[in-house]
């Protein structure tokens, strides 16, 4: 999946993709880098 950042640097993430993780707004979020690569934890 590709998505590009918008004039502000955010990104979008699909709708498919939250309802299939369960992730609703307000949910937290932590963020990682590990070397060229940006993960997304999502608080349970």
């Amino acid at each position: 999946m590709v998505r590009k950042l918008d004039e502000l640097g955010r990104i979008v993430l699909p709708m498919e993709l939250r309802r299939t993780m369960g992730i609703e707004k307000g949910d937290g979020l932590e963020i990682f880098v590990d070397g060229e690569y940006i993960i997304l934890k999502f608080d349970s």
